[in-house]
């Protein structure tokens, strides 16, 4: 391209040049624009889904997963129902050796603290 420009006259070379500099301003606002739009529908789909789960009103609860000597291994904190039945069908797996604390999630404590 720059051999190109070389052969031909002032006024075409700063023709050429001004078009590529169009084209990649353009180029980057539509990079912008996409962005954003991706960005609020990111957070529209959070939205709704924090929403849809109150609405709902779902139980959520708090696990603990202990082992068989008592210490405390991992502690999952409002959890819906469908993650529960990850962690225990997850540690079903493990048999005797791990046990699972499950109480309810209750809302009002958190805002509270």
């Amino acid at each position: 391209m720059y051999t190109y420009l070389m052969y031909i006259s002032k006024k075409k070379q700063e023709i050429i040049v001004s078009k590529l500099r169009f084209a990649a301003m353009l180029g980057k606002s539509m990079g912008y624009i996409s962005y954003g739009l991706t960005q609020t529908f990111k957070l529209g789909s959070t939205v709704v889904g924090k929403l849809s789960s109150a609405i709902t009103n779902n139980p959520r609860y708090n696990i603990e997963i202990v082992d068989k000597n008592g210490e405390l291994i991992k502690t999952y904190e409002n959890v819906n129902l469908v993650k529960l039945n990850k962690v225990i069908s997850s540690i079903h797996h493990l048999h005797d050796d791990y046990k699972i604390n499950i109480e309810e999630y209750n809302v009002s404590s958190t805002i509270a603290e």
